[in-house]
């Protein structure tokens, strides 16, 4: 089986199969026969899921299913899989029998009678793909693994899609062939075509239509005949068709063009049309005759790829720009933070210390928060972000997210106006969520209004749902972007300097999160310089409805005792910083590196407290913190996790695995403290 990791990287970039898409559907329109057209669907289906092998068998008339192609093996290897398939022993029968894909990932885990054929000819995966037309088999298609590989929806999906873009090949090569195999009933031939096949005179009079014509025009064949092509074809199309045709003919040749059809109901279509000159026993000629299909859905759909890869190429090119910008945003605050250290080295003086580790310390928050918001929108847009909701108060939710914006808004120098309602709003959410909502927004506001600015937040309440309002008189949006402000790492020049454009995640995380309390964001500007207004709007519960206040900040509890720590980290700043950190503290503090080494270390201090990465090599921090509760010394040994990931199955593996706390990288120093003071309070 694939592990998480494993399926994303098996997974199939959509524009990589896209592009795979396009490339077999000029194959397909040049194959000349059968086997050209599923070689070519197959060569492409193998490219896409990086398969070893694979064949194509195709459905007789009689019920039965025969090779058309294949690639990778051996005459004598085709000969054992043929066998398979009478002894209805392969995925190939099977998918073909339950008309849905038929896969085994690995053979040698199952008891599939295909097993031992898969051992002799050294295969050991395989998935198979039936193609249904009109509820009826087709052809199969199968793809075999040289190594275990379990197929993903996904996958198969386009494995699907590719076979069906080869059934239009598939019908017409079967019509062409029984065509020059009886060229004596060429008559029935034509009238059981899909395809439409007309004959016209010199005139362009229509001599003769077939029933699929008739069909697709919506008119009886007896009223067609004898009316001119023109009758059928939008003006404007025909004068440039007749033009055509006429010097055709005058050359004598055949041509191929598309042109709009118009149906008796009214309905345009596009045909693809073949056109060949007839000649009478003198070498005259006599007529045309032409063959065409509706490729309207065809084109629809090459139009639908052509727009899906210009939305690819646009999302890769945002992509791009994001990464610049957040090696941008990154380099912002670390550039203070190493010229804090090296004010550090050259200075004893108090007053330059303090202001440097402040510094310091601003600038690795402001880091902090940039990853913090890069991990949210993914875990958002991937779907894990599981709410707790309560009912709680609106008025606490905008107070709150007012303090954590206020320093930035006076920093700018700001005008802040905030207006609630008289009655008390209740919504059921999840508090830290809709705080995050509001403050993005003010955030947002505040980057953009320049200095001094105004902005306005205020609160419209109605029966069922409540708006947040957030205005600023700043930059604005430019009317290009309104519509896709709130997509993930958009962003624009909203400023000349384009020095606050941020990541472009402020405003998506924002629109996910709305949505996912089932609401929904609005944007509104009249341009750039003209300030923009966003509007949250969310479900309101009635108004008796008690709501749950916010929790207060946790209270530093008073030291008791000194500690004996150990920190076991393979980042060896990380570690020896943090040691300080403790040591000023009046902590006794032993470091070491690597796990091993840590073991042995731990049966020599007994430490009260290990502070563990859970990123270690050799072995991680889950099992080293086993290790050490399975040394008598250090049973009652207290663990606290220190890791880089801190999304919710994170916090949940290291409470299964018996630590105390989980700190997210870089450790607040006053997290720390709080974990480290009830430590100290309960051992009293």
């Amino acid at each position: 089986m694939l592990n998480e990791h494993e399926h994303e990287n098996a997974a199939v970039p959509p524009l990589h199969a896209l592009q795979l898409l396009h490339h077999l559907t000029e194959q397909l329109t040049a194959a000349a026969d059968l086997h050209t057209a599923m070689h070519a669907t197959l060569a492409a289906m193998m490219k896409l899921c990086r398969a070893d092998r694979g064949v194509v068998h195709v459905l007789n008339a009689d019920g039965t299913l025969q090779l058309a192609a294949a690639k990778g093996f051996e005459h004598i290897a085709l000969n054992s899989l043929e066998a398979s398939l009478a002894r209805c022993e392969s995925t190939a029968l099977r998918a073909s029998q339950e008309l849905k894909p038929a896969t085994i990932g690995d053979f040698s885990r199952t008891n599939s009678p295909e097993a031992t054929l898969a051992s002799k000819l050294h295969y050991v995966a395989a998935w198979s793909v039936p193609l249904i037309e009109s509820e009826s088999l087709s052809a199969v298609f199968t793809v075999y693994f040289n190594a275990a590989r379990e197929s993903t929806t996904a996958e198969l999906a386009w494995l699907d899609a590719f076979a069906r873009q080869a059934s239009f090949v598939l019908k017409q090569t079967q019509a062409h062939s029984a065509l020059a195999a009886s060229e004596q009933r060429f008559r029935s031939i034509f009238q059981e075509s899909n395809d439409f096949i007309v004959t016209a005179d010199l005139n362009q009079k229509i001599t003769y239509c077939n029933p699929a014509t008739a069909i697709a025009l919506g008119w009886p064949v007896e009223s067609i005949i004898g009316k001119s092509i023109a009758d059928f074809i939008p003006a404007p199309h025909f004068d440039r068709t007749s033009t055509m045709l006429s010097q055709k003919l005058r050359e004598g040749g055949a041509t191929r063009y598309e042109v709009d059809v118009l149906a008796r109901d009214g309905r345009r279509m596009t045909w693809e049309i073949n056109s060949r000159l007839t000649f009478g026993p003198d070498g005259r000629p006599t007529g045309l005759h032409a063959i065409g299909r509706d490729v309207t859905t065809m084109r629809a759909a090459h139009e639908a790829l052509r727009t899906r890869e210009r939305a690819l190429r646009e999302a890769d090119q945002r992509k791009d720009e994001f990464l610049a910008m957040l090696a941008h945003e990154l380099r912002n605050p670390l550039a203070p933070i190493r010229t804090a250290a090296h004010v550090l080295k050259q200075t004893r003086d108090a007053n330059h210390v303090r202001t440097a580790s402040d510094i310091v310390e601003r600038q690795v928050d402001h880091i902090t928060r940039i990853v913090d918001d890069l991990l949210d929108v993914s875990r958002v847009t991937r779907g894990l972000v599981t709410l707790n909701r309560q009912r709680i108060a609106l008025d606490e939710v905008i107070t709150t997210a007012v303090e954590q914006v206020r320093p930035l808004i006076e920093s700018r120098q700001h005008r802040l106006q905030v207006t609630l309602p008289d009655e008390q709003v209740t919504l059921y959410a999840e508090a830290a969520r809709l705080v995050q909502i509001v403050a993005n927004l003010l955030s947002n506001s505040a980057r953009h209004s320049g200095t001094q600015g105004d902005i306005e937040l205020f609160v419209t309440a109605h029966t069922q749902i409540v708006e947040i309002h957030v205005r600023d008189h700043g930059v604005g949006i430019d009317p290009e972007l309104l519509p896709r402000v709130f997509d993930l790492f958009t962003q624009a020049d909203r400023s000349a300097a384009r020095s606050e454009g941020g990541l472009g995640i402020g405003l998506a995380l924002v629109r996910r999160l709305a949505e996912l309390h089932g609401g929904h964001v609005e944007a509104q500007s009249s341009g750039l310089g003209h300030g923009a207004q966003f509007t949250v709007v969310l479900p309101r519960l009635a108004e008796d409805n008690q709501a749950t206040p916010l929790a207060d900040a946790p209270q530093v509890k008073p030291e008791s005792r000194a500690l004996r720590i150990l920190i076991v980290d393979d980042n060896e700043d990380a570690a020896n910083m943090l040691a300080m950190l403790l040591q000023l503290a009046g902590h006794d503090v032993a470091v070491e590196y690597a796990p091993h080494a840590a073991i042995e270390r731990a049966r020599e201090v007994r430490p009260d407290v290990a502070l563990l990465d859970i990123g270690l090599p050799q072995m991680n921090g889950y099992e080293l913190a086993a290790r050490l509760r399975s040394q008598d010394e250090n049973a009652a040994i207290t663990l606290v996790a220190i890791s880089g990931y801190g999304q919710e199955e994170d916090r949940r593996a290291s409470k299964e695995a018996g630590f105390v706390a989980h700190l997210m990288k870089p450790v607040s120093a006053l997290e720390l403290e709080l974990v480290l003071s009830q430590l100290q309070s309960e051992s009293l």
